[in-house]
């Protein structure tokens, strides 16, 4: 497809489709990291020390990015299922405007 027209081209499917793998890898990602996390506890809770606080402090700081990420990437997945919704509507609307042109008498 040729996208040097200026004309903007949307597949329902696609965007559908990207929305849903959009949620389904967030998922993924913070199912991983809660895994990790879980794997990790017995050797941070049996850490003592000055580092043991700082990497508590940076845990903290991580947590706080991977959440900012997880809400990024549902909110992105949200704006592109209403934009493929948008465009589903405005097609519906466009051919209901053609449907109801009369030709002749």
């Amino acid at each position: 497809m040729d996208f040097s027209d200026g004309h903007i081209y949307v597949e329902f499917n696609g965007t559908d489709n990207a929305a849903e793998d959009m949620k389904l890898q967030t998922q993924n990602i913070a199912k991983i990291l809660d895994q990790l996390e879980e794997h990790l506890k017995p050797f941070i809770d049996s850490w003592e020390g000055d580092d043991q606080q700082v990497y508590v402090e940076k845990q903290a700081k991580w947590n706080r990015a991977v959440d900012n990420m997880r809400q990024l990437l549902l909110s992105h997945s949200d704006l592109l299922e209403r934009i493929g919704d948008d465009y589903r509507t405005n097609q519906r609307n466009l051919t209901a405007s053609w449907e109801s042109v009369k030709i002749g008498r």
